[in-house]
């Protein structure tokens, strides 16, 4: 069975900050799809808001949220 994890985001209403964010979560994605029990670690933009951000996280397991993958790969934080 696939365990799938949905995030919504929104960025500032700042066109700087929404470059940023979307610029960091492409980042994000590379970085986290290379874990060995990622199957997919998708970034979405919504068409209407740009500053509405959805991220689909699909791993093999449900115990990739016990072990905590998502927080140790995490190579940023808010302040930046």
């Amino acid at each position: 069975m696939v365990y799938t994890i949905v995030v919504h985001l929104y960025a500032k209403n700042d066109p700087d900050a929404i470059s940023k964010l979307k610029d960091k979560l492409i980042e994000a994605s590379q970085v986290y799809s290379k874990d060995r029990e990622t199957i997919s670690w998708f970034v979405m933009q919504d068409h209407q808001d740009e500053r509405a951000f959805t991220i689909v996280e699909r791993y093999q397991h449900e115990s990739v949220s016990k072990r905590g993958t998502h927080i140790k790969l995490m190579y940023c934080d808010e302040a930046s």
